[in-house]
C-alpha cells in the first residue's frame, strides 16, 4: 500500500478564513516572524511558497510573511474618501449643466436657482478662462492656474462693476505669465470678445488688488513658437538660437517687443540660410507689424555680423 503525503495549508491562511487575526493573539501580540516551527529539523529547502507566504508543509507554520497591504482602510469616512480624480479649479461644482428640456425644464430650472448671484459669475467666467486658454492652446496646468487666478479674482469681490470676460482673459494672461507660456495680449484678443487695451488695464487691476506677478516676458519663450508655426529646420532654430544669445548678451532686446526680437532673430537665421521667408510671414508668425523687424533687423545685423568677424 503506497504512503501518502498529508500538506497542511499554512496556519495563517486558515486562520484568516476562519476570521481571525494573525498578526496578533490574544496571549501577546505575537508577530508572525517571532513564531517557530514544530519540526525544526526539517531543512528550509522542503518549505513550500502560496502567494510570498514560505510555510511549513508538515505543521503549517508561516516562516516567512509577504508586506501587509497599506491601502485606505473600508471603513474610512466616505465623505473624506480619496476617490476618483481631484476636483480642478476649472469647474463650479454646484449645480447642474444638464441644459434645457422642454418636458423637465421647471425641475432643471429649480437646480439651478441653488446657485447664488456669484456662483452664477463664477460660471460663467470660468468658462470664458477655458475658451480663452483652449484658443492660445494652454497645457492643463496653466489653465489650472488661470482658473485660480479668476476664483481668487471672484473672492476679492473684483468683478462688481467690471467686465467678467476682460478678467477672464487677464487671468489667462497672467497665468501664462508666470509659467512662461508665449501668450501675447494682443493673441488673447483673438479669442476673446474684450480689446487688448481692455485686457490691459484689467491686468494692471490684478497686479494692484492681489499683486500679481507679471515678470517681463524673454524673447527666447517665443522663439520655439514661431519656430513652429513657420514649420522651418531645427538648423535654423539652432542658429536663431545663437543669434538670440548675442543679442541679449548686448541687451538690444531691452525696452523691444520679446516677439519681435524673437521674429527678428529668426528673420535673419532664415537669410543666412537660403530660406526663402518673407517679412510679412515672420511677422504673421509673431503677432507683430512687419514695420517692427524690419526696424530691429539692422541692429541684430549688426550685431551677429560683428559676432561672426
Amino acid at each position: 500500500m503506497a504512503s501518502t503525503t498529508t500538506i497542511r495549508t499554512p496556519r495563517r491562511l486558515a486562520e484568516h478564513a476562519d476570521g481571525r487575526d494573525i498578526a496578533s493573539t490574544a496571549a501577546g501580540h505575537e508577530t508572525v516572524d517571532q513564531r517557530r516551527c514544530e519540526c525544526e529539523e526539517r531543512s528550509r529547502s522542503n518549505t513550500a511558497t502560496v502567494d510570498g507566504v514560505e510555510y511549513c508543509p508538515d505543521c503549517g507554520v508561516v516562516l516567512s510573511d509577504c508586506q501587509l497591504e497599506r491601502s485606505e482602510p473600508g471603513w474610512r469616512d466616505p465623505e473624506d474618501r480619496r476617490l476618483g480624480p481631484s476636483q480642478g479649479q476649472q469647474w463650479v461644482n454646484t449645480g447642474t449643466t444638464i441644459g434645457w428640456d422642454a418636458s423637465t425644464g421647471g425641475r432643471f430650472r429649480r437646480y439651478n436657482d441653488r446657485l447664488t448671484n456669484q456662483e452664477r459669475s463664477l460660471v460663467s467666467g470660468l468658462r470664458e478662462v477655458r475658451s480663452v486658454s483652449a484658443g492660445v492652446e494652454l497645457p492643463d496646468s496653466t489653465r489650472e492656474r488661470a482658473a485660480y487666478w479668476y476664483r481668487k479674482t471672484a473672492q476679492e469681490r473684483l468683478l462688481k462693476g467690471r467686465s467678467i470676460e476682460a478678467f477672464a482673459a487677464a487671468c489667462v494672461f497672467i497665468a501664462a505669465r508666470e509659467r512662461q507660456y508665449p501668450v501675447t495680449v494682443d493673441g488673447l484678443a483673438e479669442f476673446s470678445p474684450v480689446t487688448s487695451s481692455k485686457t490691459r488695464h484689467h491686468v494692471r487691476v490684478l497686479q494692484s488688488e492681489l499683486d500679481a506677478p507679471v515678470a517681463p516676458a524673454h524673447p527666447r519663450d517665443f522663439l520655439s513658437l514661431i519656430v513652429s508655426r513657420l514649420e522651418v529646420e531645427p538648423a535654423i532654430e539652432r542658429r536663431a538660437a545663437r543669434y538670440l544669445e548675442e543679442v541679449t548678451a548686448h541687451e538690444l532686446h531691452v525696452g523691444k517687443h520679446p516677439a519681435a526680437v524673437a521674429a527678428t532673430v529668426v528673420y535673419a537665421a532664415a537669410i543666412d540660410g537660403d530660406i526663402g521667408l518673407t517679412q510679412a510671414a515672420v511677422s504673421d508668425a509673431a503677432d507683430v507689424s512687419t514695420v517692427t523687424i524690419s526696424r530691429q533687423y539692422q541692429s541684430v545685423r549688426e550685431c551677429v555680423d560683428n559676432r561672426l568677424r
